[in-house]
């Protein structure tokens, strides 16, 4: 009988300690146990368009870089410029051994001279046969022979002339000389060396007009097409900022690389521009897709997935929302779905809440 009674009083003071512990007493009286109202920072969902940023590092080129050869062959025995000698308009850059050249506009004025002394006999050949055919001394045949020996000596001496011209044109080619205002970027022979017409001898890079070059990776493509413009910075000047413009866009792919290359032409380059400078190249665009940006203070993690808390503005409860993301700008998240305009998102304080929780918050965030 006495442990009957034992028994009965130890469980019902386990059941009134269950009971209790999920109660609170108040004035006397248990009352149902609720969550704090915890105070959150919230934001009101927009959705924008986000501007879409790729960097590229770049290097300064001339537009038009030449490679200049002789017209003719030779040895070369004067050089007149080194790599990054400045150069103007017909000053001399390298020279050909003229012995050669000057043989030739030799024997080809010897050959003017003799074509020039058969055209004098041909032509009083001519004046003779003339007078003798008006006194009908020799027939018209024997006259209209030295006519035509006459026609073929002046074709002759024009012949002999052209030639003459081409081998002192050719002598002058000994020389070469530049074409337009530049820098030497490169020296393909030196002295001694016999080259052939048309080797390249002097890179010249003209300076008023410069390009970056850049190397673009296929899956970028498309965005710096559309983007066109661009911002171009330079290590050695990082304060000073350059406008330019996608002038040309290689068809395919380097072999080596797998990118493709890309010309931003600097409509407001300067002397600080110099050739071989490194850069860096920023293209923005806005981007297509309409998302919703979000601190990344807002996400937090619910079955290995990204969700949110939104507060419902009649009750301020908080209820778990699952988002889709595209990714992170700086420190703010892009969602592409589960939030619609006007929605009120929990920014700070996501990691303390539990579903149906109520909060106060304070002013929303921009």
């Amino acid at each position: 009988m006495h442990n009957w009674i034992r028994n009965a009083a130890f469980a019902a003071t386990i059941a009134a300690l269950a009971a209790s512990s999920g109660c609170e007493r108040v004035n006397g009286q248990q009352t149902a146990k609720q969550e704090p109202v915890r105070l959150v920072r919230v934001t009101k969902v927009s959705v924008s368009a986000p501007m879409q940023q790729l960097s590229f590092a770049g290097e300064v080129r001339a537009r038009y870089e030449t490679p200049l050869s002789f017209r003719v062959g030779g040895k070369l025995v004067e050089r007149n410029v080194e790599v990054g000698s400045f150069v103007q308009p017909g000053q001399p850059l390298a020279r050909l051994d003229p012995n050669d050249l000057q043989l030739g506009v030799r024997a080809q004025q010897a050959e003017l001279s003799a074509a020039q002394s058969e055209l004098r006999l041909a032509q009083a050949d001519y004046t003779r046969f003339k007078e003798l055919r008006e006194k009908n001394f020799i027939s018209q045949a024997e006259f209209d022979r030295r006519e035509t020996t006459l026609q073929s000596a002046r074709q002759r001496v024009a012949a002999a002339a052209a030639q003459a011209n081409q081998a002192r044109n050719q002598a002058g080619y000994a020389a070469l000389v530049a074409e337009h205002a530049g820098v030497v970027t490169a020296i393909s022979v030196e002295i001694g060396q016999v080259v052939a017409a048309g080797q390249p001898v002097v890179h010249v890079a003209r300076l008023e007009e410069k390009d970056i070059v850049i190397s673009v990776p296929e899956n970028q493509v498309a965005l710096v097409k559309s983007a066109g413009t661009a911002s171009v910075t330079l290590s050695a000047q990082p304060g000073k900022t350059y406008s330019g413009v996608v002038r040309e866009f290689s068809p395919s792919s380097d072999p080596a690389t797998r990118t493709f290359t890309a010309k931003i032409a600097v409509r407001n380059a300067d002397e600080a521009l110099r050739l071989g400078m490194t850069s860096q190249v920023v293209f923005e665009q806005r981007s297509a897709q309409q998302v919703v940006m979000l601190p990344l203070s807002a996400l937090y993690t619910k079955s290995d997935k990204p969700s949110v808390w939104i507060v419902d503005p009649k009750t301020s409860k908080v209820a778990s929302i699952a988002v889709e993301t595209s990714g992170i700008n700086e420190n703010q998240v892009m969602i592409t779905s589960g939030l619609k305009p006007g929605d009120v998102v929990v920014t700070a304080g996501a990691n303390l809440l539990i579903a149906g929780q109520q909060v106060r918050f304070t002013e929303s965030e921009s």
